[in-house]
């Protein structure tokens, strides 16, 4: 009995590290993923300046992501030097890539019912610097 003793003992410890590497192992795994489980506002990324994708712009309705001209006064700038009224309601906006460079799109209410104008800038727009990518009327 005396050396049955050593070896239960020696049995019971080695599950008792493997019960505690599992659950050390399951809970790693279970906290990993958190992270990539917030989702992550599509970016349209369109190929042409000169034809963008209507559906890629429209996805950003209700979107606010401007990118650099975040800042109010860069905003107004580049409405400005646009020729947009400042004062024009932003319908929606993201960051995209035209022909591999960085941009903003804005988009407006149309000049017709039911339209909407997508307006393409440069990251450097700015007063004075329209830095105008595109501007397309959708609907």
């Amino acid at each position: 009995p005396f050396r049955r003793r050593p070896q239960a003992w020696l049995l019971g410890a080695a599950a008792a590290v493997l019960v505690a590497f599992v659950i050390v192992v399951i809970g790693t795994r279970d906290s990993e993923p958190a992270e990539s489980v917030v989702a992550q506002p599509s970016i349209p990324v369109t190929s042409a300046v000169d034809d963008p994708d209507s559906a890629s712009l429209l996805s950003l309705i209700g979107s606010k992501n401007l990118g650099p001209l975040d800042d109010p006064s860069k905003l107004a700038g580049c409405l400005s030097a646009n020729g947009i009224d400042e004062g024009r309601p932003v319908l929606g906006s993201g960051e995209v890539r035209i022909d591999g460079a960085p941009a903003i799109v804005l988009l407006f209410t149309g000049s017709q019912p039911r339209q909407i104008t997508a307006l393409t800038v440069g990251i450097n727009c700015s007063d004075g610097n329209p830095n105008t990518l595109s501007v397309k009327n959708i609907g």
